[in-house]
């Protein structure tokens, strides 16, 4: 299993105590069911349905915190609690939820914010695994274990805030990582690639050979990388390295290799 988190944008939020004594409470939008969100997942009806049954008890009695923005962690830690979650329930594809706004100093700024107009979004902490289609979407599986929403200020879903841990932060760093690879990669082809002209020119048959070889190798993994891009979900990515690749397999050996 891992941790799942989903932002959503608090939709339709409107605070029902206003001008009355006592916490701050409100109630809104928490996520949908069967839409994919900006992470590219998807929440079945019936896994939100058993996620929020499941968590009927504790909010009865009042044991359903959730903290101000992006725990890490599959535990909520009180000391910074912002907010109690006093309901739950679904309204067609949609997940309606209550909070009240803790007198905390998490709390507070959460009171702040909202007071000073902030929009504020709302994060679906959970566990589970992901079934991915060969379209990229990823939908979670029914051992998905809901274990609050927290309070946020990074949209995932359409009009809400809901997230599981595998955050935006995390696919942004992973594509940064790839596309220094991918640089990396073709660096060291170039390398190859001159160095074969050299020796090429100047005679050295056992290193040409050497250089083809290590050419044709790499071919190949580029290959594969551009079948496990385009596995993941992302197009782009595998028909830049494809267009890589044609071009070393034209300047190696006067496009000899298999197409």
């Amino acid at each position: 299993m891992q941790q799942l988190q989903d932002v959503f944008i608090l939709q339709n939020m409107r605070v029902i105590n206003e001008n009355k004594t006592g916490p701050l409470k409100v109630r809104g939008i928490f996520q949908r069911a069967d839409e994919a969100n900006n992470n590219n997942r998807v929440y079945p009806q019936r896994v939100l349905e058993g996620a929020i049954k499941s968590l009927n008890e504790a909010i009865k009695e009042r044991r359903l915190v959730g903290e101000l923005d992006h725990p890490t962690y599959d535990m909520v830690k009180l000391s910074n609690a912002s907010h109690l979650i006093t309901g739950l329930w679904m309204e067609g594809k949609e997940v309606i939820g209550e909070a009240e706004i803790l007198p905390t100093p998490a709390g507070k700024v959460v009171e702040g914010l909202i007071q000073g107009g902030v929009k504020i979004g709302i994060s679906s902490r959970g566990m589970g695994t992901l079934s991915e289609s060969k379209t990229g979407a990823k939908t979670v599986n029914e051992d998905f274990k809901l274990l609050t929403f927290d309070i946020v200020a990074d949209p995932s879903t359409r009009g809400a805030y809901p997230a599981l841990t595998e955050s935006k932060q995390y696919s942004k760093d992973k594509k940064i990582i790839e596309s220094t690879i991918r640089n990396v990669v073709g660096e060291r082809l170039f390398l190859k690639l001159l160095e074969k002209k050299i020796n090429d020119k100047l005679g050295r048959k056992d290193e040409v050979t050497k250089t083809d070889a290590e050419a044709r190798a790499m071919v190949g993994d580029k290959r594969k990388q551009a079948q496990k891009l385009r596995s993941e979900g992302d197009p782009q990515g595998a028909k830049r390295v494809k267009k890589t690749t044609k071009s070393l397999i034209k300047h190696i050996k006067g496009g000899a290799y298999p197409k």
